[in-house]
């Protein structure tokens, strides 16, 4: 963003200054003297600068604020950690008429913490969650399959991405498993298949429009969901996994359900040390090589070698 420092640093720098004021209200139970006033106004400038300087030096305003996570925190911690022992440094060579109190000190940087990692949360929370409600009349509700990290991170990718970008409202999980009834993931109930009911319980509790399927679902369940869902007037569709996306057999978009979906069988699993030691330094021909199994076949050789 062009003007990225212009709109990032005032917020900082006000968030910064609010904690620093907090802090002393905090601290003398929002009575200060005003002794303690002329403490705050001699050395706020200072304060703040220390913060500022330590912001850049982490590379606080190169981080993205619309895709905020648990990794940002330990970098702004790193950065409110700095600034502390910057601020509680420099403290002992003031004169003792401007000196800030030490519980101050500490008062601020935890403020500091909470405030700044307060903004890079509401951001994304404003962005996730709130704005998608004003565009609920053109999105398709839609429901995810499985309670596993995949379709966990079906639901983080839908929500990261711009909402033009696609007409999916993620608004729940399906799991076979009866247990994982009135668990809430990211907020999201989680309807249970084998409660009575089944899927007509789930259309009518959700008014769901669009399942979507994890691409290493097995083809036994994609049948069965399938045949489950045309029945209730539900689409179904694919996204891809991590495997198809590295190899690019796929893009990462959804799509439709092919037979190869409904053929997919529980992976069996390969000696792959006895294959590679088999196949490894060795010429080997591939026939059918141009056919869809002979090229997976090709790809898995050249990947042992």
């Amino acid at each position: 963003m062009r003007y990225r420092l212009a709109l990032i640093v005032p917020p900082y720098l006000l968030l910064s200054l609010l904690a620093y004021g907090l802090a002393f209200l905090l601290r003398f139970d929002f009575q200060p003297s005003a002794e303690r006033w002329a403490i705050f106004g001699s050395t706020v400038w200072w304060v703040l600068a220390a913060k500022l300087g330590c912001a850049l030096a982490w590379g606080e305003f190169r981080r993205s604020f619309r895709f905020a996570s648990m990794r940002n925190l330990l970098p702004l911690g790193l950065c409110t950690a700095t600034a502390f022992g910057i601020v509680w440094t420099l403290n002992p060579l003031l004169t003792s008429e401007a000196s800030i109190p030490r519980s101050v000190i500490i008062i601020d940087a935890a403020l500091s913490l909470l405030l700044l990692g307060g903004m890079r949360i509401g951001y994304r929370t404003l962005f996730e969650i709130i704005q998608p409600m004003f565009h609920s009349d053109i999105s398709q509700r839609t429901l995810i399959y499985g309670t596993s990290q995949t379709s966990f991170a079906i639901m983080r990718m839908l929500s990261a991405m711009a909402r033009g970008n696609h007409p999916y409202r993620p608004i729940g999980f399906v799991s076979g498993d009866a247990t994982r009834r009135q668990s809430l993931i990211a907020g999201m109930q989680v309807h249970a298949l084998d409660v009575k009911g089944g899927w007509k319980r789930i259309q009518e509790e959700t008014q769901a429009e669009v399942l979507l399927i994890p691409g290493d679902t097995p083809g036994r369940i994609v049948r069965d969901l399938l045949h489950d869902c045309s029945r209730h007037d539900i689409d179904v569709f694919v996204i891809p996994s991590v495997d198809d996306l590295v190899d690019g057999r796929f893009k990462l978009t959804v799509r439709d359900v092919t037979v190869s979906d409904l053929l997919r069988r529980e992976p069996n699993q390969l000696d792959m040390d006895a294959i590679r030691s088999y196949v490894s330094g060795k010429r080997v021909l591939v026939t059918g090589g141009a056919g869809s199994i002979g090229s997976e076949l090709c790809r898995q050789i050249v990947n042992l070698n």
